[in-house]
């Protein structure tokens, strides 16, 4: 829920700095739906409407509305993608061949920021390697002529 106060409000036009995996994708899920019922609303009302097209105020109330939605939405993912260490640019690629493009923005969108700082920033989120398993002696068994193994650490000294 942070991390949607923080889209909407202090990082409302922000391009720069990173963003992490979780916070873009709770601001996407709210801004689909807030597109969707702002577009339910604007639909329903044309429907209901005695003018029709004509209702000028009603469409420009629309069109401010997704505008207004649209803006934290870029925002969060060109600092996505400098989460990735990648040119805020990119986004620009789901404008062109749509099908294929949107599949790539997905796998990007999905994938697992820079670990430690880049040139865009210091790390949100950082993962420790995993300690190497201790060094271990493999024995193999048979029985019934079945084999199978056991292991055993190797002291270090």
């Amino acid at each position: 829920m942070n991390h949607i106060l923080q889209c909407c409000t202090t990082k409302y036009a922000k391009f720069t700095g990173r963003a992490t995996r979780a916070e873009y994708w709770k601001f996407f899920v709210l801004y689909e739906v807030l597109v969707t019922i702002l577009s339910a609303a604007y639909v329903s009302y044309y429907d209901s409407s005695p003018y029709g097209s004509t209702d000028f105020v009603a469409f420009v109330g629309f069109v401010l509305g997704v505008i207004l939605l649209s803006v934290p939405m870029i925002a969060v993912s060109i600092r996505r993608l400098h989460d990735l260490d990648m040119p805020g640019w990119w986004f620009l690629m789901t404008l062109f061949i749509p099908p294929i493009s949107l599949v790539i923005w997905f796998a990007l969108m999905c994938g697992i920021g820079t670990n430690g700082d880049n040139r865009y920033g210091q790390a949100l989120v950082t993962w420790v390697e995993p300690d190497p398993p201790p060094p271990e002696r493999r024995i193999e068994h048979r029985k019934f002529g079945v084999y199978y193994y056991t292991y055993e650490l190797i002291e270090e000294s």
